[in-house]
């Protein structure tokens, strides 16, 4: 049973993951309409699996925070494609931390590991998934992190099918900015959203972006709304006046000169491969371990590409000693 409720509204602010998302413009003839919001229903989302521990022996891990990809879950090839992060919520959140240290308590460690990309473990038993997190995932990259003899007191096991924004290439063109052009008194909100020019600088992912693109859009429709009442000044960031306030919102640090660099190194090589043919062959044949079929040469030969020491020779760049 679909449960609605329409409510008359002067703005609205779309707050939604990408899922969500697609559903809410497809339903809709006006938003399905919309320019900037077509690109939506072609936007990729991923599986995601949370798993929290809650154990009875602290664990040692050097970093509250980690990333991991390249292991088979439950000895189960197919899951290498499964990546993920976990992390020290003790290290984390007083409130762990605080449970960690009660001697009344029998909970000494509450780690989360989180897992994307997981359509290929979405049906693992939440048992299954448990002992994953514990042996594969925090054994399995930080040996000697959990004792031998600990036990799983607790646990959750939290499933969300296309949950998560998939930032594959090409996808950029498809996202929307916070205003969308055409419908004045709309605005989104989300990590599904176009970062670049023209919009907020968070460059983060998931819930950091989703955040942000969220103050914004707050701030956005903030505006409209005391623009058409005519009592409100955006111009004074940051400054209350007739009951409205401006998030202050921190853009991020500009890219460092030789990250800055290799990005536009890798945009110029996407664009000479986009734009040569040749180039497109020999990355098809590279991928696709098909040999190359050099003029002359029958059947033709294996290709590697890229070359062996490009773009840089083996050793130290010119003027460095690392």
């Amino acid at each position: 049973m679909i449960f609605q409720q329409i409510h008359d509204a002067d703005v609205v602010v779309m707050a939604t993951g990408v899922g969500a998302a697609r559903a809410i413009v497809a339903s809709s003839p006006e938003l399905a309409r919309c320019e900037d919001l077509a690109g939506v229903k072609d936007v990729p989302s991923t599986d995601v699996i949370a798993v929290r521990l809650f154990l009875d022996k602290p664990v040692s891990l050097p970093n509250q925070s980690n990333v991991f990809a390249g292991f088979a879950l439950g000895g189960d090839e197919d899951a290498k494609d499964v990546a993920g992060t976990f992390f020290d919520l003790c290290q984390l959140h007083d409130e762990y931390a605080t449970v960690a240290a009660d001697p009344t308590d029998d909970v000494r460690a509450v780690v989360e590991v989180d897992l994307y990309n997981a359509g290929s473990v979405l049906g693992k038993t939440d048992a299954e998934l448990v002992q994953a997190a514990l042996d594969d995932v925090l054994r399995g990259c930080v040996p000697g992190s959990v004792p031998g003899d600990v036990c799983v007191v607790d646990s959750s096991v939290l499933r969300f099918k296309g949950g998560v924004t998939k930032f594959a290439p090409g996808t950029a063109s498809l996202l929307p900015t916070t205003k969308v052009s055409g419908l004045d008194n709309m605005f989104v909100a989300g990590d599904w959203l176009f970062q670049g020019p023209g919009s907020h600088g968070a460059r983060g992912l998931s819930q950091e972006k989703a955040l942000v693109s969220g103050l914004y859009a707050a701030d956005a429709a903030n505006e409209w709304a005391r623009k058409k009442a005519g009592r409100f000044d955006m111009s004074r960031a940051g400054k209350q006046e007739s009951g409205g306030r401006v998030s202050d919102i921190r853009q991020t640090a500009p890219d460092e000169e030789h990250v800055a660099a290799a990005k536009a190194a890798a945009r110029a090589l996407d664009e000479l491969e986009r734009s040569n043919p040749i180039a497109q062959l020999i990355k098809q044949t590279s991928e696709g371990g098909m040999p190359f079929p050099f003029p002359g040469t029958p059947g033709g030969m294996p290709f590697p590409f890229p070359p062996p020491g490009f773009p840089f020779p083996p050793g130290p760049p010119p003027g460095s000693s690392r």
